[in-house]
């Protein structure tokens, strides 16, 4: 397995909510990057989706562990297998810290292809994450 990390990412909301949002994979499609990902369909737990360039993805939500961490595994028909976690940690009253975990099981010739823009995509989606959490409307 080969492990990507983003850089940890500061959320200015507590981490229940952030928890909360994060553990219905639904919330995800207001995520999607237009122009790089097509077809988003998701119920509670799963998802499928379009990536331009490398094919249809399925994503399931294996576990939770409350308020820190949710893993997602591949599923289906992927062009390799992986797991992503997202993992939480408080830092104040209304402060989270957040880090995306990829490990993907990549052959050496995909490795060298795949590296730099999984490295780069896992630093965006946490960004974009990041950024949607930031400015997201709290009940």
């Amino acid at each position: 397995m080969t492990t990507f990390e983003s850089s940890v990412k500061t959320v200015k909301v507590a981490r229940k909510p952030v928890y909360g949002f994060l553990a219905d994979i639904r919330n995800f499609g207001s995520l999607v990057p237009e122009g790089k990902v097509s077809n988003f369909e998701a119920e509670s737990d799963n998802c499928r989706f379009t990536i331009d360039g490398l094919g249809e993805v399925g994503v399931r939500q294996v576990t939770k562990k409350p308020e820190d961490t949710i893993m997602f595994a591949s599923e289906g028909s992927t062009p390799f297998r992986f797991d992503l976690s997202i993992d939480l940690e408080e830092s104040g009253d209304e402060d989270t810290k957040l880090k995306l975990t990829l490990r993907a099981e990549l052959n050496m010739m995909m490795k060298m292809m795949a590296s730099k823009p999984l490295e780069e995509g896992l630093e965006m989606v946490a960004s974009e994450l990041a950024n949607h959490l930031n400015n997201r409307q709290w009940a």
